[in-house]
């Protein structure tokens, strides 16, 4: 089963379906970890469509992850839209929690607008919380304006406020005047503190 097992790992590595499908005939086990990593894994981050369409056809786990990463929160944090597109195809749980986080709040940290976009169609939860910031406040941190709009058309709370900053308040202090102006327009407090401040 070992030798079943890096055969396939390297099947994967190489893109080579035709393997891998050999390699199922024969019993390999497509949940198998090496070093923490499946095939569904490393196709996933790699971006590999048609890999992860294979396994995932023949049964692999779309919800498996590695130290707490699933196959949709590497795709989504690599910008692998059609990878993503295909997991969310198969049922995987779009708010599952990948290292304190989810697919959307990396989605929105890494600037992925289509990703977002499209793990918001399919029930993603905007108001999730991750150290003290939401995927609104992500956005707004990492100065990705076209998400911040995205969220706040789809009705992300523009005055959140977990254990600190609202967005206005991140984005006054990284200097993102446009972000600043958004913010602005559609409405933002501009009263509230950092929650922090006594």
């Amino acid at each position: 089963m070992e030798d079943l097992t890096n055969e396939l790992f390297t099947a994967t590595e190489n893109q080579d379906a035709e393997k891998i499908q050999e390699l199922i005939k024969r019993g390999a086990d497509l949940d198998l970890e090496k070093s923490g990593w499946t095939p569904l894994l490393i196709a996933s981050q790699e971006g590999f469509l048609e890999i992860v369409a294979l396994l995932l056809s023949h049964g692999a786990d779309v919800n498996h992850q590695n130290d707490g990463a699933s196959a949709l929160y590497i795709a989504s944090q690599e910008g692998h839209l059609e990878v993503v597109k295909e997991l969310l195809s198969h049922k995987c749980d779009v708010n599952q929690r990948n290292l304190d986080a989810t697919p959307l709040l990396i989605a929105s940290q890494e600037g992925h607008l289509e990703i977002v976009k499209e793990l918001l169609e399919h029930g993603a939860d905007m108001e999730v919380i991750d150290k003290g910031d939401n995927p609104l406040q992500y956005a707004v941190t990492n100065g990705h304006i076209s998400i911040v709009k995205e969220l706040l058309a789809r009705g992300a709370q523009i005055d959140c406020q977990d254990t600190g900053d609202t967005p206005l308040i991140l984005a006054c202090d990284s200097g993102y005047e446009e972000i600043v102006q958004l913010l602005l327009d559609k409405g933002a407090d501009t009263s509230i503190k950092n929650s922090s401040v006594n």
